[in-house]
């Protein structure tokens, strides 16, 4: 069977509207309404649209209480509107609601995480839960400081997400066959990894922090060995569909970034602050969603809008021809530029 999440959708816009708003919060300068609406705004929603189409899918079943999903979708408006307003605090406690009923409709549609991908994407909802609880901990708390839940997000959710998706992606998207143990020694050095990354920033030391990062990156470029052992070993690096072609790039802005923060930690230097953020959300983040977009986007419409008329015969245009691939290539490179 193939699910198809209608909300989805909505969860994309209000994704790109929380981009917009941390951009403006980035030209006033404001560092944490910047760094809490681009993770807990933009990147979040974007994680729950995309989780309502994949997550149901890897179990071949339907999305469980699929009504909840409606009332998530209230609950991240409003948290978007209150960020508009400066109400940080009140958009946490939003954010946390909604975070809440959707991870009880993730887990009662679970069925097994076995597969590699699930196993990754597992543990991101784990950290998801986590990492909302410390945010409102850190905005109503002082002993809490706000590094802590946003890098519990990056290292926990995002970096365990996008690694579970594009393990399963980026083969099925080559048509090759991903070197399931080198897959598993990666998976329990990524854990390992963020769980040092987690502690390191809870007990707030920097050195700890710096290298934590060391070791991240260690597991990064373990994962990106096993994609290209897996895929890439037949040199055709280049002939590859544009999606994958975001992904891999994005990859690039995400060591950079994160040696913007090892530097940061060793030195204590914040002035760099605003680099590792832009690298991070704005390059990392921001490349790899649209390359999850153009992938997801086409199925969920040509599936709302073509499906009925396939099954009666009827011509429909292919999912590929939703998405202006060369506009998309042409677009990358242009971003790459600037």
């Amino acid at each position: 069977m193939f699910y198809v999440s209608k909300i989805s959708i909505y969860f994309f816009i209000l994704g790109f509207l929380n981009l917009i708003l941390s951009l403006y919060y980035r030209y006033q300068e404001n560092l944490l309404n910047t760094a809490v609406v681009s993770i807990f705004g933009f990147i979040l929603s974007i994680i729950i649209a995309g989780l309502y189409q994949i997550f149901p899918n890897s179990q071949n079943t339907k999305l469980r209480y699929e009504n909840l999903s409606y009332v998530v979708l209230v609950f991240m408006v409003l948290s978007f509107i209150n960020f508009g307003l400066n109400q940080i605090e009140f958009s946490a406690v939003l954010i946390l609601l909604g975070v809440f009923i959707f991870l009880v409709q993730i887990f009662m549609t679970l069925k097994t995480i076995k597969p590699i991908a699930i196993r990754f994407i597992f543990f991101a909802t784990l950290y998801l839960f986590l990492s909302v609880i410390f945010l409102n901990l850190s905005l109503f708390h002082d002993s809490f400081l706000l590094k802590f839940p946003i890098h519990t997000f990056t290292f926990g959710v995002l970096l365990n997400l996008v690694m579970g998706i594009q393990f399963a992606w980026i083969p099925m998207l080559t048509m090759k066959v991903l070197n399931l143990k080198l897959a598993e020694k990666v998976f329990y050095l990524h854990q390992a990894s963020v769980i040092f990354a987690v502690l390191s920033f809870f007990l707030n030391n920097y050195y700890l922090i710096a290298f934590s990062g060391f070791i991240v990156i260690l597991s990064i470029l373990s994962f990106l060995y096993t994609i290209y052992s897996s895929v890439f070993r037949d040199g055709k690096i280049f002939n590859i569909p544009v999606v994958v072609k975001y992904f891999l790039t994005a990859w690039i802005f995400f060591i950079m970034g994160c040696i913007f923060g090892i530097y940061i930690a060793t030195f204590t230097d914040f002035s760099f602050i605003f680099y590792h953020i832009i690298l991070m959300v704005y390059g990392f983040s921001y490349l790899t969603i649209l390359g999850g977009v153009l992938h997801l986007l086409p199925r969920i419409v040509w599936n709302l809008n073509y499906i009925e008329k396939a099954k009666e015969g009827k011509s429909v245009p292919q999912i590929s021809k939703l998405i202006e691939e060369k506009l998309a290539v042409i677009y990358l490179k242009f971003f790459n530029l600037i």
